[in-house]
């Protein structure tokens, strides 16, 4: 697939049906947000929340939090067909390129210690772990707290 065919443009309203297939699909009934959390990142963080689309379809989805000159990078997932062709790469870079043109100084996210392929995309494009969450998730998974700090 070529890559330059995946569009990354703002999330819209509707674009959350799809999203919240892909949010099941990708995560377990425990982890997977809800379609009110979705409308509430919608609301309140709109313009950091972007969607992959290729052929008219959503691909992906990435959703960042601001708070000051920080972000918490809250969800990013690509739908598994679409998965190992660079689409999660490119919706983070974007992200990381325009909060960083915002004047952004750090972005931190959460990723469980087993998701080896999340934290080997977050290593490459920066991100470094900080710490480790015992205990983090419901099911009593482990995360690591990762950032990226621009100087």
């Amino acid at each position: 697939m070529n890559l330059a065919a995946v569009k990354l443009r703002k999330c819209r309203f509707a674009d959350l049906e799809p999203i919240l297939q892909i949010e099941k699909s990708c995560f377990s009934t425990a982890e997977a947000y809800s379609r009110s959390r979705f409308e509430s990142r919608y609301r309140v963080h709109r313009n950091n929340f972007w969607v992959a689309e290729r052929t008219n379809e959503i691909a992906g989805y990435i959703v960042a939090c601001s708070r000051g000159k920080s972000v918490n990078l809250d969800s990013l997932a690509v739908a598994r067909k679409y998965r190992n062709l660079g689409i999660g790469s490119k919706m983070l870079r974007m992200v990381v390129r325009k909060l960083r043109s915002k004047g952004i100084k750090r972005i931190s996210l959460t990723v469980k210690t087993s998701n080896r392929a999340a934290i080997s995309l977050y290593k490459k494009i920066g991100f470094e772990v900080v710490r480790l969450s015992k205990d983090h998730y419901r099911n009593g998974s482990d995360a690591y707290l990762m950032e990226k700090i621009f100087d």
